[in-house]
């Protein structure tokens, strides 16, 4: 949510907290930072006492894991503690509104404890839904935005809720998931590529900067495709192109594969093998 809404919430002076309480968030943060984090823990059964049933159920199709139990109560806690004015997290300030917000399939958990907990408990002043919440009740009288794009319509398989005088849903007409802007400039850097398609930055390899073929990390078609990457040979009037002779060729190679070697990201052993393989690549080109 921080990433969506930055811009926002520093220009207009809100305070933001974010909150982990899901398990493959916690579990995600121990492999990040062990140092840090290897304490934490939220495993509970997530077996209903009452009828052996599941309390929070899996749901692939938005990513969910299931078994969140504490989730709720962690939630509710970091609320309170928040609203409470005495919490150091808060830095001395006094909230004046506090505000749930949620993202993406987060926005399922936190649609459960509108239902369930803040009908009882009122801990939230308001809540923010971003791409989008499931069924919520329109007797809890908390007001509520819930907005969504066009992937997470299709993926609720459901037409948003009518509009009360405490619930607003907005459905942003040709919006994606995720921003331009959070890709650019928040989430992560856009794959930028040159004249020949290729990635800039990273670490550069001869086969890729000294290519023998079109090479793609992602390719299209079924789902085993996109981790399997695309790869299409050059010809050899291609190859002549790039490189126009196969000494030239070669020679950059070879320059690669050094330069590899001395920042020790490769095995000089595996760069001869590199050197070795080009040698023996069969072009030759005219003149």
């Amino acid at each position: 949510m921080f990433g969506a809404t930055r811009e926002l919430l520093v220009r207009e002076g809100y305070a933001w907290i974010g909150v982990s309480m899901q398990r493959n968030g916690i579990e995600a943060m121990k492999k990040w930072n062990p140092a840090r984090y290897s304490r934490l823990s939220v495993a509970a059964s997530n077996t209903d006492p009452a009828d052996g049933s599941a309390v929070d159920h899996a749901n692939p199709q938005i990513m969910a894991v299931g078994g969140d139990v504490l989730a709720w109560d962690i939630f509710s806690q970091v609320g309170r503690s928040a609203a409470d004015g005495r919490s150091q997290m808060m830095g001395g300030l006094k909230a004046q509104k506090l505000i749930a917000a949620a993202e993406s399939q987060s926005t399922i958990k936190v649609s459960t404890y509108y239902n369930s907990i803040q009908p009882l408990h009122r801990v939230f002043d308001g809540f923010l839904l971003y791409d989008r919440s499931g069924v919520l009740r329109t007797d809890v009288g908390t007001k509520t935005i819930a907005i969504g794009t066009e992937i997470f319509t299709l993926l609720m398989g459901q037409p948003p809720q009518d509009d009360t005088d405490h619930q607003r849903w907005w459905e942003l007409n040709g919006a994606s998931h995720f921003s331009l802007d959070e890709v650019q400039s928040y989430v992560d850097p856009m794959l930028v590529r040159d004249a020949n398609g290729q990635i800039l930055g990273g670490i550069r390899t001869a086969a890729q900067d000294a290519p023998i073929a079109a090479n793609a990390g992602t390719g299209n078609g079924p789902w085993f495709c996109g981790p399997s990457g695309n790869h299409v040979d050059f010809t050899p009037a291609q190859l002549c192109r790039r490189y126009a002779s196969h000494a030239n060729y070669v020679a950059r190679v070879q320059a690669i594969v050094n330069a590899n070697v001395r920042s020790r990201v490769l095995l000089p052993e595996e760069a001869q093998r590199t050197v070795d393989a080009a040698k023996a690549l069969d072009f030759s080109c005219p003149g």
